[in-house]
């Protein structure tokens, strides 16, 4: 069971260490995106 334990463990270990987070200006840029565009609905729905 150890063994088990261990090989899950590795496994894991390995994905993390090829794991990549989008950068912090994609972010942003996505984030302001999607505020314009909820503000844009926002005024069509009150017109």
């Amino acid at each position: 069971e150890r063994l088990k334990v261990e090989d899950k463990n590795r496994l894991l270990r390995e994905q993390l260490a090829h794991h990549q987070a989008p950068g912090i200006t994609e972010y942003v840029c996505a984030k302001d995106k999607h505020k314009k565009l909820q503000q844009s609905i926002h005024k069509w729905e009150t017109k």
